[in-house]
Parts: C-alpha cells; structure tokens; sequence
C-alpha cells in the first residue's frame, strides 16, 4: 500500500516520526531534569498491576484499529501485486491488433502477419526506447475445450498458447513443477506442455493424451511435463505448443495475434519502464495523419475546458494523461507527448464522455470514427495497471477501516482522558500533600506525563502487535470466505497475510501522538486542584458565578425594554 488518503505512505511515515520523536525527546529530557517527578509517576506502574493491566488495555485501543486496518490494507494489495506478478510473469505490456479484419472470429484476436513482428523488431532497434526492452515475443492464444482421454475430464476454456522458441530472450525458461528446464525446441508437432492450473484441471501427468477441439475437428497432443504457472505459460488453464503447430491447427499459418513486451529488469522493477515503453510504442503505432485530424477536431475552447475541469472520479494518472491531451490541443505542433495521450483507450473513453456531456453528438461521432483508425496495434500497459489496481484497493480498504474505527479512536481517547481524571481522583490527597510541601503544578503535570508515557510506549507496542494479528485473523477469514466460492468469488485468488514496516511505524507513532496528546491535555487538566481539599479529602469547591446566569441570559432583553 503506497497511499492513504491520497498521502503517500512515506510521507506520512516521516512526519508522523519528525512529529513524534521531538516530542518523545523533549519528555525524555523533563525526565532526566526532574528524576524525582519521574520516580514518583513510575512507581505506581508495579504496584498495582492490575490497574496497569486496564490502563494499557484502554489505551492502546486507537493502536490496534489502525494497526489492523494497516496491516489488512497491506496484506490485500500484497495479494493482489502477487497474483498480477505470478499471472504476468516478465510479460509487462501486450501488443495486439487494433484493426479489424473479414478473417476475425467473434472471442478471438485479430491476427496479423508474424512479418510485422519482424518490422517492429527492426524499428524498435532504431529507437532509444530499444534500451528498456529486452524481450518482444509473438504467440497465438485461442481458447479451445480439450479433453484427457486417461482420466475423461475436460476443460471447456483451455488456452492453446503458440510461442516461437527463438523469441523467447528477455521472458526467461520454462521450468518443470520439479524444477527442470525444459525447452521448446525440443517438442514434436503433436507434444505439448501444460501448466500446474490445467494439470490440476485434467488431473493429467506426463504422457496422457489430450484430444482439443478446433473447428469440428480434434487434434491429439501427448503431454511432455507440467510446468510452472505464469508468463507465457498463463496462470490459467493452458496448453502450451510451438508457434508453427499453432499455427498449422488454427489454419493461421504466418500469422499471430499477440505480442508479449518484457521491459528490462526484474518481475516488479521492468513495470517502472512502463510509461516510456507504452508511450514509445503507441507513438510508433499511430497514424500521424488521423492525430492530426483528431486535434484539429478536439480544438475547441469547450472541449478543451471540459476536459481540464476537475472530477472527483477521475485518477491521478487519467488527470496527468487529460492535462498532457489539453496541452497537445493547445500547442501547434503535434507533440510524441500528446499522441501518447490521445492513443490512451482509456483517455479515448474520457474525451468521449466530454463531447457527450456537452452533446456534441455530430463531433463525438466524428472522434469516434477517428479514433477507431488511429493506430495500428493497441498497446496495454498491464502489468503497471495490476499494480496500481492493487495500491487502489488496498489504500481504499484502509481508508474504509480507519473511517469506520474513528468511532472507536475517539471513544479510546475519551477513554484515556477519563482513565487519567479517575487516578487523580484516587490520588488526590497525594497529591495535595505533594503541592503542600512545595511541589509547583507543572511538577504535577510532569508527574501524570511520565507515567502516561510509560503507558503508551507499552500499550502502542502491544496495540501494533496485536493489530498486526487481527489483521491475520481477517485474511484468514476472508480466504474462507472466497474458498467458498459463489459468482462474485474471484478464481485461484489467495490472500496473503503481510505488512509493512512502514505500516507498522505509522500505526505506531500515529497511535502514541493521539495518546500522548491526550494525555498531556488529561494531565494538564488534573492538576488544577485545591490544596486543602486535597489534603482533607474533601470535594472541590465550585466556583459559583456571582451574576446568576439568567441575569446574563436576558439582560439584553431588560436593557432594551427598561429606561
């Protein structure tokens, strides 16, 4: 979880801690300055430890809310990042047909001829964005339903996947569930690898025979091994063959209908070069020609204005994305900044809302049709978009937790006020006979502050801890849950308990600044007491104001009606 509230998380951690170690050292200073103030406040802590018991438990309740709510926002965003890793692999964008053709099948992919692989291949080598790619792969992907003749079960939606094996630099190998690499190459036309999902699925092992159904024929494969999930390989149920077999069973020989994009790096790092990728791409894809039409069309000072209005539904990478289009509109020239918007599907949608909202029907007609023959591959980003749909979930999750648990954040901090008026209630002649032989009234704050210290370092130690557990025990349920199935149910998802460090740091220090907060206000408050009713164990005298108060309530009135 990258963001709360819209605060970045890093940020928040470092105020929270430039706000509470100052605070924390000054403490430390009146303790070292006053040690017989603190020796006082300290030693009620052991003697009554059941007391003790109780104050922490009261305390360290805002604690724990937002550390579980923390930890159950890092632990989902963390399953979700994990499950868009383990489905993508060291795939980080796909490239597919933008265009249709007579040839396309309702549910499959618009195929294109493999040569256009081997053109973008040699354009990409001119380019600087070359550089952030190291890895550009063409498949076919068509599901197919596919039977295991040995054990007679079935899988309606297999995906037979086709990759050519001399593409495969940048995507990593394929490796065996026993960790042994296996190579492409090595397969014969009717050998096919399958992966753990479709194993399981077809309860097949090396050496069953599947039948697939294409186009009211069958096709035989012999499982050579099962393979790990991921990348290439699919997270579901998939069949796995060479390119040119795939082809020759689709009747689509020469033609794919995807590309694979690795960006250099690492599973989660290669999603950093995303935007210059995707940017650099849908630049190189685009009919110059068509933008420049769209531009001339979206240059109206009420499209533009529609456009940079701000909407509460609107991200902060679609504003970015809008604000860059309204700049392009605005400018002469036609910019690689502005094209890369305006190739955006999801820019598309909104510039179409806009002429919509201001029924503009014959101009959204007009993008429309433009913006259908703008480009010829559709380039998208999908690594880059599972991660930051896990950091969104995640930071809503949170927020929804935290909202909800203020209510019992602020019945914790009325909680502390009144634990600490109830101990100076019990210690009230205590401390009357401190005051009467020369204790001042900040001696007596300092006395509560450095006990109510030593509190909260206990109970927001505890509280995080204990947080951190209740946010297991959440995941725990919430896995029960989805095992269960039902519609809404998303398929092989798993929730993994985890946390930051830096959760557990704002939770932390978060929960000690409300404490130690109210504390020093509770603190400040007991003090204020009557020396010899102190002592005597009497109550408080109350003031009494001398102009009773319904004198002061219509004296307005008598001095407008009386002479």
């Amino acid at each position: 979880m990258e963001e709360l509230f819209g605060l970045s998380m890093d940020v928040a951690m470092v105020f929270l801690l430039a706000v509470f170690l100052p605070v924390l050292a000054v403490v430390a200073v009146m303790a070292w300055r006053n040690r017989v103030m603190l020796k006082l406040g300290l030693r009620n802590i052991p003697r009554r430890k059941s007391q003790t018991v109780l104050i922490v438990v009261g305390i360290m309740i805002s604690t724990l809310i937002m550390a579980a709510a923390f930890g159950t926002g890092d632990s989902i965003s963390y399953s979700i990042r994990d499950n868009a890793v383990g489905s993508l692999g060291t795939i980080d964008e796909i490239i597919v047909s933008a265009r249709a053709s007579e040839s396309d099948i309702i549910g499959s992919a618009t195929y294109f001829p493999f040569q256009r692989y081997q053109q973008l291949k040699a354009e990409l080598e001119a380019l600087s964005v070359s550089e952030s790619i190291d890895g550009l792969a063409p498949s076919i992907g068509e599901p197919v339903p596919t039977v295991n003749n040995r054990t007679s079960l079935s899988e309606g939606q297999m995906r037979v996947v086709g990759v050519d094996p001399d593409t495969l630099d940048g995507f990593g190998r394929f490796h065996l569930l026993s960790g042994e690499e296996v190579r492409l190459d090595t397969l014969g036309p009717n050998d096919a690898l399958i992966n753990e999902e479709a194993a399981n699925e077809l309860d097949a092992v090396a050496g069953d025979e599947l039948v697939s159904f294409v186009a009211g024929s069958s096709v035989n494969f012999r499982v050579q091994g099962v393979v790990d999930s991921g990348g290439l390989a699919g997270r579901d149920s998939t069949l796995l063959v060479r390119l040119d077999r795939a082809q020759q069973m689709f009747g689509r020989q020469g033609q794919v209908n995807s590309m694979a994009v690795s960006n250099l790096g690492g599973v989660i790092d290669g999603a950093q070069r995303s935007d210059e990728v995707t940017d650099a791409l849908r630049v190189l894809f685009t009919d110059r020609t068509v933008a420049g039409d769209l531009k001339d069309l979206l240059h109206r000072n009420d499209v533009i204005d529609e456009l940079a209005s701000p909407r509460l539904t609107v991200g902060e990478q679609m504003s970015a994305d809008l604000s860059t289009l309204t700049d392009g509109l605005s400018e002469s020239r036609l910019s690689d900044r502005f094209i890369g918007a305006l190739a955006d599907e999801d820019v598309q949608e909104e510039v179409l809302d806009a002429l919509a909202r201001l029924e503009l029907s014959e101009v959204e007609r007009q993008a429309s049709t433009l913006f259908a023959g703008l480009a010829e591959f559709r380039v998208v980003d999908i690594k880059k978009q599972a991660l930051e749909a896990a950091d969104r979930v995640g930071s809503g999750v949170t927020s929804i937790f935290i909202v909800m648990g203020l209510f019992s954040i602020m019945v914790g901090v009325l909680l502390i006020f009144l634990i600490f008026v109830m101990l100076a209630a019990a210690r009230r002649s205590e401390m009357g006979m401190a005051r009467a032989v020369g204790a001042k009234r900040r001696h007596l704050v300092q006395m509560f502050l450095f006990e109510g210290t030593a509190y909260s370092l206990m109970s927001g130690a505890i509280g995080v801890v204990l947080g951190l557990g209740a946010s297991a025990i959440i995941v725990y349920v919430a896995n029960r849950i989805l095992q269960g199935g039902g519609s809404g149910a998303p398929e092989n998802f798993v929730m993994v308990a985890h946390f930051e460090i830096r959760s557990a740091i704002v939770a932390y220090c978060l929960g000690m600044v409300i404490t130690l907060g109210t504390v020093g206000v509770s603190a400040y408050q007991v003090s204020q007491l009557n020396i010899v009713s102190a002592v005597r164990g009497l109550p408080t005298p109350v003031r009494l104001s001398e102009t009773p108060f319904r004198y002061v309530l219509f004296g307005p009135l008598r001095a407008f009606v009386r002479p």
